[in-house]
């Protein structure tokens, strides 16, 4: 075994000269955090809803992730989740840059904060006392790896942790990825985790107005014409309307090329006026 570098006061874990993650008695993690309460309330960055979170009922464990601090402010958390690659993302010459406000925080919270694994070292660095690994062999051997995003791997370690409810605010994977917000080519792993979590007797709230397990109607129960035909009356408006600006916008442009060419006939005309004025005062310096 690599000889041991350093200890988390947090999870007792330490981090060998390879990187990887070992307990203070040499062998390596492979299960999940005990839960403090019975249910867990999961919440993300859609503000429609976020903020109808049950905050402050004790019975809940509260779970956030990545800068979600920075619009929440005042949320007593349990748990923290920072599953990106911490280098690459907020180092120096990562997207966000050197994300300092963000470093900070990680290092002043008390209650854990699960990273991946191979980031221990950089987080132990940053002087992130909180950094636990999270618990990616478990979750893998009870789960199929399908995740792609955070907070699918927040409701299956809720799942595998015995959670008797999860409760998600915030979290609708309904926003277009060009948006650079909730990618709604990621909700699909989302929904089958929820519906992973309901086979299995665990209940899960979602608040009104998510759009999480949302259709516009019940396939062979329900007729979807009404709703269909509203959408394509919305399409057509805001395609009439588009082609009105359209129109509007060759109208000024046309404006703009009557008015350039005015423009050019004074400049034209200027022009005349200034080689007559030379000529004139070259004959009267002649007849002088």
């Amino acid at each position: 075994m690599n000889e041991i570098t350093g200890s988390d006061t947090i999870t007792g874990l330490a981090v060998d000269t390879a990187g990887d993650v070992v307990s203070t008695n040499g062998k390596r993690p492979f299960g999940y955090p005990e839960r403090t309460r019975d249910k867990v309330c999961i919440v993300g960055f859609a503000d429609g809803h976020r903020g109808l979170a049950p905050f402050g009922d004790d019975s809940f464990e509260f779970w956030g992730l990545n800068r979600l601090h920075v619009p929440m402010p005042d949320v007593a958390w349990n748990r923290w989740f920072e599953l990106h690659n911490l280098e690459e993302f907020y180092g120096e010459a990562g997207p966000n840059g050197l994300d300092m406000q963000h470093i900070e925080w990680l290092r002043q919270i008390s209650f854990p904060v699960y990273i991946r694994r191979q980031d221990l070292p950089t987080a132990a660095e940053w002087g992130i006392q909180a950094a636990s690994p999270y618990p990616l062999e478990q979750v893998l051997n009870d789960f199929i790896p399908y995740f792609t995003n955070s907070v699918s791997w927040l409701i299956a370690l809720a799942i595998g942790m015995g959670f008797s409810e999860i409760h998600m605010y915030g979290v609708d994977m309904a926003q277009d990825s060009i948006l650079h917000k909730e990618y709604r080519e990621q909700r699909p792993s989302c929904e089958y985790f929820i519906g992973l979590a309901e086979g299995r007797g665990i209940k899960v709230v979602l608040p009104d107005g998510a759009d999480l397990l949302v259709a516009s109607h019940m396939y062979g129960f329900e007729d979807g014409g009404p709703y269909l035909a509203k959408m394509r009356a919305r399409l057509v408006e805001i395609a009439q309307r588009k082609e009105a600006i359209r129109a509007e916008m060759l109208n000024a442009q046309n404006a703009a090329a009557q008015m350039q060419a005015q423009i050019n006939q004074l400049d034209g005309a200027m022009q005349e006026g200034q080689y007559q004025m030379t000529n004139l005062m070259t004959q009267v310096e002649r007849i002088e």
